[in-house]
């Protein structure tokens, strides 16, 4: 919603709940939606650690939910 500091914050502490809990699925949207957040603020390389991250995430728990949103968001040319 136009804040990604604030997302990427929120993001982080979601992230962090769902590694403790074990929930691989939440897991993997969150560290796609934090690529999301710093591809926004310009950081491509960030962006693509968290989008390879969830990638691999979704490898190993089959989903296809935001499969697409990786697939698509890890193009991104860094110059």
């Amino acid at each position: 919603m136009g804040e990604p500091r604030k997302a990427i914050a929120c993001h982080e502490q979601a992230l962090k709940i769902t590694q403790e809990i074990g929930d691989k699925q939440g897991e993997e949207i969150h560290l796609g939606n934090l690529g999301v957040a710093y591809s926004y603020l310009g950081k491509k390389k960030e962006a693509i650690k968290y989008y390879e991250h969830a990638a691999k995430i979704n490898g190993e728990v089959g989903s296809r939910r935001v499969e697409g949103m990786v697939s698509c968001k890890s193009g991104i040319s860094i110059q």
